[in-house]
């Protein structure tokens, strides 16, 4: 079972400003010198079987290849939300929040709607998103608050608690708003807590927190036909930025162990709930990782921009594989 600690999960959901030192670490100390010289560019990704190959080179690789976005430059690499992903130590995120047209992508005068739920891992999706919205004719509003568990329940957020009622009160919020939005389809990515405590900091059963999930799941299929939950990244156990840079060229240390980098509790609990309020679940598990490990190079892409999030890189590689998921799962 990966457990994660107090550190852990408000590192993992950080004010996505910030970035370890690491990331300013100079190439000169080994990580450019390893690097490939041929000016080899990542292919397209169509298929899963392919990203799967793909993987697979990224976990037997050992110094890094000539790569998107070198290591010492991925503090540029997250997606621009334009201050629409809220900062977790907001007491009143709904008052701080854009007004929709400020907080949308993808076709802007498209008469359908998709609305992107959740906490920084929907803000990481949201060039991927564009893109598709652009090509296939929808709007994309993104409504999400960082650190912010999307369970109908107090959840303490790991910052203060301020920020962890006003997480509470965007959840509430944004669930009324779908209802009036009504919304073609709705995605929601974020990390789930199923390991969580409430606002004293006391223990939340994983039966508490599964029933608090379903309930949202439920809300927000009245306000939806199409409500699909997407899973959660694995958590990389260091960031890969000064991880590179140390391990020039043995890069495979820097990615972790597929047991470790995904949970054994987080996608059946979501699974599960999503199937009780019936909705679609996408396990993504297999765009990171191979059946036993997780790379952190694939495709000559750094896939992380830090431990807890995808570059916009990575993220734009996988429009196509996005594509069909949406596709298969309702939003078309």
């Amino acid at each position: 079972m990966r457990t994660t600690s107090n550190l852990s999960r408000a590192g993992r959901l950080v004010s996505l400003g910030a970035l370890a030192l690491g990331a300013s670490v100079a190439l000169a100390s080994g990580v450019s010198a390893a690097a490939s010289s041929a000016s080899t560019t990542p292919v397209k990704i169509t298929s899963q079987s392919q990203l799967t190959t793909l993987l697979q080179q990224g976990a037997s690789a050992t110094a890094l290849p000539t790569v998107v976005d070198p290591p010492a430059s991925l503090a540029t690499s997250f997606t621009n939300t334009k201050f629409c992903l809220l900062n977790q130590n907001l007491s009143d995120p709904v008052d701080a929040r854009p007004v929709d047209s400020q907080c949308s992508w993808g076709d802007l005068n498209a008469k359908k709607t998709v609305v992107l739920f959740g906490d920084s891992q929907a803000g990481m999706w949201v060039n991927a998103f564009d893109t598709l919205g652009k090509a296939d004719h929808f709007k994309v509003v993104l409504y999400a608050n960082a650190a912010c568990d999307i369970a109908s329940t107090e959840l303490w957020n790991y910052y203060s608690l301020a920020g962890s009622q006003g997480c509470t009160a965007f959840k509430s919020w944004a669930l009324k708003r779908f209802e009036t939005l009504k919304p073609a389809a709705i995605v929601a990515i974020y990390h789930p807590s199923v390991t969580s405590y409430n606002y004293l900091k006391l223990s939340i059963s994983p039966l508490v927190y599964s029933t608090a999930l379903t309930s949202t799941f439920k809300q927000l299929s009245q306000a939806s036909k199409d409500v699909i939950v997407v899973s959660d990244i694995p958590n990389m156990d260091r960031e890969p930025a000064t991880c590179l840079s140390i391990h020039a060229n043995a890069i495979n240390v820097c990615g972790v162990a597929a047991s470790v980098g995904t949970s054994d509790e987080d996608i059946p609990t979501e699974s599960a709930a999503a199937s009780a309020a019936g909705v679609h679940f996408v396990n993504t598990s297999a765009w990171y990782c191979t059946s036993s490990f997780c790379p952190v190079e694939a495709n000559h892409t750094i896939l992380y921009f830090d431990e807890y999030h995808l570059t916009k890189y990575y993220t734009a590689e996988l429009e196509p594989l996005l594509a069909q998921v949406l596709a298969k799962n309702g939003l078309s």
